[in-house]
């Protein structure tokens, strides 16, 4: 079994994802705890593979004091969690990191589903060989209005070069590098490819083609959208129906419980 250090980073409103009086609002920010124990917590907490640690990221200037940040802290999960700001992510990884042989940092946000076998599957392609590896998802499913019964097809194309934010992954060997400078923040979702290419550049290693993997595993992940979605926000020009395709998801409510976790209220 590989020594593996594995981190799901939560975007909890880390960065200025919206307008800044926004990113600020209490109500937002409580609603944000109460979506992110609904959704992207009951998904990891059903992986197969428990492996890992989540890494909730909150903004650099959020007063850690204020109810929605102790409510963060209160909760209650088989899953270590940390609450760290964005700014402080490299030190807490590089002090945690002495003994493994692999760092694995995957992201997705506080609203996103994954399937149960993704955790699995990322740690699988740990090779002794790889410096660094990619894997990312492109065929997906959205869900409106948070109504599992109102979920289509959802197929992000970013033309091979990259794959959608939700549980995008990077291996880092660490017996290559321990720079983490090297972790899934430091790749565009759109241009991870050739993000990817430069890091082996930058350390003279060979890069191949099977380093940088999309999956297109049907129904990975589900992508909530809400009113409280950061989309919403930060591209005022999306509407429901970007990347969603015509094609109706079928599959009774176990279904989606079994794959993604009981978000089904």
């Amino acid at each position: 079994m590989n020594n593996i250090k594995h981190y799901i980073l939560i975007r909890f409103y880390c960065i200025d994802m919206m307008e800044r009086e926004k990113l600020f609002n209490i109500d937002l920010l409580n609603n944000g705890v109460n979506v992110f124990k609904k959704y992207a917590l009951k998904s990891l907490e059903n992986q197969n593979n428990k492996n890992f640690e989540i890494i909730l990221l909150i903004h650099d200037e959020i007063d850690k004091d204020i109810k929605p940040i102790n409510d963060l802290y209160e909760i209650k999960s088989n899953i270590k969690l940390h609450i760290i700001r964005f700014n402080e992510l490299r030190k807490f990884m590089l002090d945690n990191i002495n003994g493994y042989d692999y760092l694995i940092t995957s992201r997705m946000d506080h609203d996103d589903l994954i399937y149960n076998g993704a955790v699995e599957e990322i740690q699988s392609k740990c090779n002794n060989s790889i410096p660094f590896y990619y894997n990312g998802y492109d065929k997906l499913i959205t869900m409106v209005n948070n109504d599992y019964l109102n979920t289509f097809k959802f197929y992000p194309n970013y033309n091979g070069e990259g794959a959608i934010n939700i549980f995008q992954s990077v291996i880092l060997n660490l017996n290559y590098t321990k720079q983490i400078k090297y972790n899934i923040f430091s790749l565009s979702h759109t241009k991870g490819k050739p993000q990817l290419i430069s890091w082996y550049n930058d350390n003279n290693y060979e890069f191949k083609d099977e380093y940088f993997n999309i999956n297109h595993l049907e129904d990975s992940c589900i992508y909530v959208k809400h009113e409280f979605n950061h989309s919403s926000y930060q591209h005022s020009s999306l509407n429901e129906n970007w990347h969603r395709t015509n094609i109706k998801i079928d599959k009774h409510k176990e279904w989606f419980i079994e794959r993604f976790g009981n978000f089904i209220d």
